[in-house]
Formats: structure tokens, sequence, C-alpha cells
């Protein structure tokens, strides 16, 4: 199975957090990943891919602690997904901040940004983290049913393989995913 899929629930496996559970649908089920209105337009020929779009989102909160946002770029799979995880036993703060991306590797992120390409319930093809770029949360609630949002600017993630130990590796040759401008946000479950 796809670290992605199942970082929470492996990292600290006590969340019960599922492969695919809590993303609700919050728009069409067509949204092609560069299509998003708050996605990039810049053709930057360093970056194999370009911009999120949105089409389902999910927040919450697990006993680890540690609080995760996730979105897909259509609800049902096969599809992308953007993975936002924070965790405070690793220096990451619940409430609103800004936080810079300075190559974290997997094992000892705070806030650890993730992009997984072409998902299925078991794997994706390939797995990014976020190297570059900047966080802002903007919004920060606890109480279920209240809003989480927040802003991804700059990101750019790397291709990396994540093993059993949850070390992540730069992928040889790897492709690389850019992010300009990201909206997050999300009712709290």
């Amino acid at each position: 199975m796809s670290w992605l899929l199942l970082a929470c629930v492996t990292k600290y496996p006590d969340t019960g957090l599922e492969a695919d559970s809590g993303v609700e649908s919050d728009a069409d089920t067509d949204v092609d990943a560069d299509t998003d209105s708050d996605a990039d337009t810049d053709s930057d020929t360093d970056c194999d891919h370009n911009g999120f779009g949105s089409a389902a989102t999910f927040f919450g909160f697990y006993d680890t602690p540690s609080a995760v946002f996730t979105a897909a770029n259509k609800v049902d799979p096969p599809h992308d997904l953007l993975v936002l995880e924070m965790y405070p036993a690793s220096g990451a703060t619940f409430g609103e901040t800004s936080h810079v991306f300075t190559g974290e590797n997997y094992r000892t992120c705070g806030y650890c940004l993730l992009v997984g390409d072409n998902c299925t319930s078991e794997s994706c093809d390939r797995q990014f983290l976020a190297t570059e770029g900047v966080l802002d949360i903007t919004t920060w609630n606890e109480v279920q049913g209240e809003a989480f949002e927040g802003r991804l600017t700059d990101v750019v993630l790397i291709e990396v393989e994540i093993a059993d130990n949850f070390r992540s590796t730069p992928v040889e040759n790897g492709q690389t995913w850019c992010i300009d401008s990201f909206a997050m946000s999300a009712i709290v479950e």
C-alpha cells in the first residue's frame, strides 16, 4: 500500500484513519488537476506537474495527536491526493500559523505536505513531498462543523520513496510537482 494513503495510520498507528474515509464531495467529480481557479497557471518547465484542483476535502484530528487536511482532485479514485499532516510531537503547532518548507524529511517533519499521483484505494503511482514553499493556516478550529482554511504558496514537491521507518528518499531522476497557489478549505470532521 502507498505510504501517502496510510501515512497517518502507519506513522501513528492509533489514528483509525482509513485510506479513503472522510472525503466528501463539495464540487463536481470531473475536476481536472490543473483547472481549479486557485491552481497554477504558470508554465514552469522545471515542473512535471503544475497546480492542484480540488473536488473533495477533509480535515480532522486524531489521537496521536495529529491533524490532517486532505484534498482530492475528483471524488472517486483514481484521483490525485494532496495531504497536509500536522504532528505537534515533531514541531507543528495547532492554530493559525505560517510555515516555510525547507527540505524536511517525512520521518521528522512537523508539517508534512504530500501529493499522490493517480491514487486508488490501494496505492498511488508516485508520491511527492514538499521541499520548498509556504503554508499559511488562516482559520483554525477544533470544533466539528467549523472551518479550517489556509493557503499553499510557491510550493515545490519532489518525488520520494518512503521507507518502513518513514524516512523519505528522493527518487533519482524523479518528477516534481509545483503549486503556485492553492486555497485549503474544509469543515472539521
